[in-house]
């Protein structure tokens, strides 16, 4: 009797584990939309970075803004002494902020000058446009908050 209650209760859960589950696909993902997506929040980041900096730069002296923030960029060269600039001029910019804008060009590890490329920067940090690889998109991107800053100007 005992027996027949066990079948009599596994029966109907072996049945049950036996149907058919409802299967969940996640909706098509679109490669090209989602690499947009991604290029877009970083271009965000990007701007939302020049914008704390040129905020954070409000209380520095004006006198000596451009000064300093030259030697801050030249601090990030492979031969500080060899970097050229130009076009360098001070920009408001974000809340009350100001950024020193500016094309810089440096000396790679051969000794060769690798180009003028634009920068902003104030005495505490200096961002320098990414060039490198063959990504043009992704530098793009991270570039967005030089280009909101400073302009779209290109270098060279």
């Amino acid at each position: 009797m005992l027996r027949r209650h066990r079948l009599l209760i596994l029966a109907p859960l072996a049945l049950a584990a036996c149907a058919t589950q409802p299967s969940y696909a996640p909706p098509p993902v679109d490669p090209v939309q989602s690499m947009r997506n991604y290029h877009k929040g970083v271009e965000r980041r990007a701007i939302a970075s020049i914008r704390d900096l040129a905020t954070a730069a409000a209380a520095d002296p004006a006198d000596t803004f451009e000064d300093h923030t030259i030697t801050k960029a030249r601090e990030m060269m492979k031969d500080p002494d060899a970097t050229q600039f130009r076009n360098v001029r001070i920009v408001p910019y974000g809340a009350g902020g100001r950024l020193a804008c500016g094309e810089i060009n440096g000396k790679n590890s051969y000794g060769a000058y690798t180009g003028f490329v634009r920068f902003a920067g104030t005495p505490a940090e200096v961002q320098i446009e990414a060039t490198g690889g063959s990504n043009n998109w992704l530098n793009q991107s991270l570039s967005a908050g030089i280009t909101d800053a400073c302009g779209s100007g290109q270098a060279g």
